[in-house]
């Protein structure tokens, strides 16, 4: 079968999407291509001046290190390393000296009469392996190596291949100058199977380039199709390097030390595979050979791969004693559009600050191994300050038995599940650990744990709201030692801390400080068979409920607009039929006067006290900002107090405005009102969903006519009460 057609289109060959930009001229590739190479043969005798240069110097360098070994000549010799021997990769020595590593140019390795491959339909492989070949000779003496790409478009196809001993990577001349075309299975980075695994690829360096993968074709699955792919890595570096269209891993690279990825950027991976389990992932780790795998990855980019933006996965197949592979690290990175943004398979401490994992199908998260397999899920990491919104679950937690993760200050919201789960056949280590998350606006709970078996999980000073059908927390299976502490859990369907199920233990929790408020099956629901209860205190808390009623009585404005006032430079509001948020009619206000007209668009005259919230869908032209703000009477409307929100930017579409208010215990009135910024005159302000209820919780919309509701009076203009589900 034919991998799914419903992903992100491929990029055309400058790395954009072809909706946004067209391709480049060939012809005018052709002819910058023909100029390259006039430049080429004069950089060329560059290169020879610059080589004679290199010689002298070296010779300072040799006088420079004699003069640093006479003034170490004091130094304890317990303190004193070996010398380092000048030209091997290795440079630690506190009297080494530490110099560039060499380049080279790639059209140096042409011979006479040879043309520089660069117009992207020739076979360029034979050029790149040669210099490869011939650089490699020079490591011995000069140390590792880089050669310079010029501009222009490379095709390969076939591998380029990397021995034992080659020390010697590839820099270009910009992402958008230099690219490299694999066809067929070609991998621009690969690993001949002679390598010697017990030693390194050292100091290699590949930056400022575009490996294009959309020539790659293969059988489905073909795990070896990549764009780079190579192993044993030590000191390396990958820097603005742009991987697009492969056919399995973009970046897939196994057993590193001490290894950066910065800038980097993958997208559209995975094109030749079907399932999601590990193939296709926009960068791709293999761990377990060595106790310290330090990979770092900053500022680097995923989207659209098929399994996983950034992939941590523990193989089975090493050459050494399986190891714990410590030393990982993301920092303000992005995974979008994927199946998963991160997946853990295997990791240990990876640390995750200030990065984004976004729409993504199934997780932004996912931490989960091979229990099958013997090998665990990702474990000891902490996950911080970071933005975790629109995927399927925010973090998904599976076979993760042998250790914990830490989530800390972290924006889980909006995502479609819940904002943390883990499966009823998923298995946790002991200590899971959130902390000063705001966990808001999820559709099915704030943090569910559906394992068998959660030990000493600490969940504190967390913001856990409306997160739709779910609980705010539940823990289904055996806990000991649960500590929730210090939280706010408010506005769900569901119970703010739930404990089902009466053939289960719960063993010395400590259940304290919480705000829980607004839940309507209650704040603490414990089923399960408990020691000790008294540690289950200290919190504040309302009775569950079991209908939330909106006061707003016409709400979509089926029946009419009396409600609705221009205040000013609007003109008298109207009813129009066609294209409403909810039923068939919506309030529309046409601006008549340039500048910030302003509307009321709702309002309540009853006995009002406490806190309100109040919510409207809205429509204006972009150009427009929406400015919401409620004015609130009390003392039979003789005070008054209005409260301002901040302009939101108009999206042209349909969308939620709402505000928190509070009313002294003889409050009268209040009035939802609506300005618009940056107003033109013939603009239109489009009202529909308008909603007052009680409490800080914004509620789905409520009206007669939507499930599990019901109109207190005339359809369509009296106040309407949603029953929530048992």
């Amino acid at each position: 079968m034919a991998p799914s057609s419903g992903r992100v289109p491929m990029l055309d060959t400058n790395g954009r999407f072809p909706d946004r930009f067209a391709p480049p001229s060939v012809a005018a590739d052709a002819a910058a291509a023909a100029t390259a190479r006039t430049g080429s043969e004069t950089a060329k005798t560059g290169a020879e001046t610059a080589r004679t240069g290199a010689e002298t110097a070296r010779a300072g360098a040799e006088t420079a290190r004699t003069g640093a070994e006479a003034a170490l000549a004091g130094v304890p010799a317990a303190v004193q390393t070996e010398v380092t021997t000048p030209g091997t990769p290795t440079r630690t020595a506190l009297n080494a000296t530490y110099v560039g590593i060499r380049t080279v140019d790639l059209e140096s390795f042409l011979l006479s009469g040879e043309t520089l491959p660069d117009d992207g339909t020739t076979d360029s492989r034979w050029l790149f392996q040669r210099a490869l070949d011939q650089a490699a000779a020079l490591v011995p003496t000069d140390g590792p190596v880089t050669i310079r790409i010029p501009s222009g478009q490379f095709r390969i196809d076939s591998s380029v291949r990397w021995f034992t001993g080659y020390h010697v990577g590839f820099v270009g001349a910009g992402r958008g100058n230099t690219r490299i075309l694999p066809t067929g299975i070609a991998v621009f980075g690969l690993m001949d199977p002679s390598f010697d695994v017990a030693t390194f690829l050292d100091d290699l360096v590949f930056a400022d380039m575009t490996i294009d993968c959309s020539g790659q074709t293969s059988t489905l699955n073909q795990v070896g199709a990549k764009g780079i792919s190579l192993r044993y890595m030590r000191n390396g570096l990958f820097e603005r390097v742009r991987i697009i269209n492969s056919w399995a891993t973009s970046f897939g690279c196994d057993f590193l030390q001490d290894t950066s990825f910065i800038d980097c950027t993958a997208i559209g991976s995975g094109r030749g595979v079907v399932g999601y389990d590990s193939f296709g992932a926009g960068f791709g780790i293999g761990v377990g050979n060595f106790d310290r795998e330090t990979v770092s990855f900053v500022n680097c980019h995923a989207f659209s791969s098929h399994s996983a933006g950034f992939f941590i996965e523990r193989l089975t197949i090493i050459t050494a004693t399986p190891s714990a592979s410590r030393g990982f690290s993301m920092t303000g990175c992005t995974a979008a559009g994927g199946y998963n943004g991160l997946r853990d398979a295997g990791g240990d401490g990876l640390l995750v600050t200030g990065c984004h994992f976004l729409n993504n199908t199934n997780a932004g998260v996912h931490i989960e191994g091979y229990s099958a397999e013997g090998r665990h899920g990702g474990r000891n990491g902490i996950i911080s300050q970071s933005v975790i919104r629109g995927n399927g679950v925010g973090i998904q937690i599976g076979n993760a038995a042998t250790g914990a993760y830490t989530f800390e200050n972290n924006e889980v919201n909006e995502n479609t599940g819940a904002g943390c789960a883990s499966t009823s056949a998923g298995q946790l280590g002991a200590g899971w650990r959130w902390l000063d998350n705001r966990i808001e606006r999820n559709g099915a709970g704030g943090i569910v744990l559906g394992s068998a078996l959660v030990a000493r999980p600490e969940i504190m000073r967390n913001v856990i709201r409306e997160n739709g059908t779910g609980d705010g927390i539940r823990i289904d299976g055996d806990t000991f030692e649960p500590r929730i502490i210090d939280n706010v859990i408010q506005g769900h369907f569901g119970a703010g801390v739930s404990f089902p199920d009466a053939t289960k233990f719960c063993t010395d929790p400590i259940i304290r400080g919480n705000v829980m408020t607004e839940n309507s099956k209650g704040s603490v629901v414990n089923l399960k068979v408990t020691n000790d209860s008294t540690l289950i205190t200290g919190n504040r808390e309302t009775a569950s409920f079991t209908t939330v009623t909106n006061l707003f009585t016409t709400p979509s404005y089926e029946v009419d607009v009396n409600l609705v006032s221009a205040l000013s430079r609007f003109d008298a509001p109207v009813s129009v039929t066609g294209d409403a948020k909810y039923g068939t009619k919506f309030a529309r206000l046409t601006v008549n006067q340039a500048g910030s007209p302003s509307a009321r668009i709702g309002r309540t005259t009853t006995a009002l006290s406490g806190v309100y919230t109040l919510s409207a869908w809205v429509r204006a032209d972009k150009a427009a900002i929406i400015r919401p703000h409620v004015v609130g009477y009390w003392a039979s409307n003789a005070s008054q107090r209005t409260w301002h929100k901040g302009g939101i930017r108009a999206t042209g579409a349909w969308q939620r405005v709402s505000l928190s208010v509070s009313l002294p215990a003889d409050g009268s009135r209040l009035d939802l009102n609506i300005a618009l910024d940056s107003a033109t005159v013939g603009m239109v302000l489009d009202v529909d969903g308008v909603m007052f209820t009680k409490g800080t919780t914004l509620w789905p919309y409520i009206d007669g006519n939507q499930p599990n509701c019901a109109w207190t009076g005339t359809v369509g203009g009296s106040t309407s009460v949603l029953t929530i589900p048992a």
